[in-house]
């Protein structure tokens, strides 16, 4: 995209000639990536009384949604990577969240509703969240008397760390990712001992996810697997994340159980360059399936492309199950 068209559409933008979504929309469709957009985005605030659409376009019909914002500022915090390898996704999630907010002009119940986008990531680290930071972000939600939610996080091991922080103030959390199945309940064989209890110190829940957990994601593929797949023999990679390892420990689980032949199961490096020597291995074993739970941001793509040179599609399929 030409660098005067990326001057027009700010302009249009602050000129208010388009809106925020459809900046959005035509900026990332000519191709400005998704941080650069929700730079932008970020700088020109949506304000409630002046971006409002029709109350019939939103809410409950015939309820009208008011845009008073004289009782003050309620702050609503996310916690994910969205630099290096979690760009995209990342940064995609921080932009529809700005534009479902700007669907109701930001402003809820007489207050202004404040968005603070906040990075568990490294960028140093290909955007990788860490442990540190997500620490950092938590108490600083925490530490806001205007925070109501936390919105997070993407990582299930990062929800681990986080879950409890908010627990102990009772802040509402929020995750669309997180998949551990012990963030919420036990599961023989899937779980650690003492979840999930030890992540809600008052007894109280406070957490929410609106995605499905790793016991119905693995066991679909497992199901899938054995029946219209036809396969019968699998191994099973993880990389070594809270998520990896708990989605491929129900696939290999729900596998034997439908009567397939589990080969083995094992953590491999992300930060590996490559994984020749590991693919030749499992090749030995002769497997019909390799499946993998990982974070896209933990070099999957790798796997995948160091699996195709010394298995073919016609004898091996792979089945990933990435976030």
């Amino acid at each position: 995209m030409a660098r005067e068209s990326v001057a027009g559409l700010i302009a249009q933008l602050y000129e208010k000639k388009i809106d925020r979504r459809e900046f959005g929309k035509r900026a990332i469709a000519a191709g400005l990536s998704t941080a650069l957009v929700g730079n932008v985005l970020a700088a020109h605030g949506a304000k409630a009384q002046d971006e409002m659409p029709e109350s019939t376009q939103i809410g409950v019909p015939d309820v009208g949604h008011t845009t008073d914002t004289s009782k003050g500022v309620i702050r609503l915090y996310s916690s994910w990577p969205y630099t290096g390898a979690m760009e995209r996704i990342g940064g995609h999630a921080v932009g529809a969240t700005e534009m479902c907010l700007q669907d109701f002009g930001n402003a809820a119940g007489g207050y202004a509703i404040e968005y603070e986008a906040l990075d568990d990531g490294v960028a140093a680290n290909e955007g990788r969240w860490e442990p540190g930071k997500e620490t950092e972000n938590a108490n600083r939600a925490i530490n806001d008397e205007a925070a109501m939610v936390y919105m997070g996080t993407y990582n299930s091991g990062a929800a681990a760390i986080s879950i409890p922080i908010m627990n102990e103030v009772g802040m509402a959390m929020i995750s669309f990712a997180n998949t551990g199945v012990g963030l919420t309940r036990a599961l023989e064989g899937a779980t650690e001992e003492g979840e999930p209890e030890i992540y809600y110190p008052t007894g109280e829940r406070n957490y929410m996810r609106v995605c499905p957990a790793d016991d119905i994601q693995g066991g679909a593929g497992a199901r899938w697997a054995l029946g219209e797949g036809g396969r019968t023999k699998a191994y099973a990679l993880h990389d070594n994340s809270l998520y990896g390892q708990g989605v491929a420990t129900i696939f290999v689980n729900t596998f034997e159980e439908g009567g397939g032949e589990v080969l083995g199961i094992e953590g491999y490096d992300p930060l590996a360059g490559d994984y020749q020597s590991l693919m030749i291995s499992i090749a030995d074993l002769g497997p019909d399936i390799l499946y993998v739970g990982a974070t896209v941001d933990n070099n999957a793509a790798k796997v995948l492309q160091d699996m195709r040179g010394v298995m073919s599609p016609d004898d091996v399929v792979f089945l990933g199950r990435t976030v």
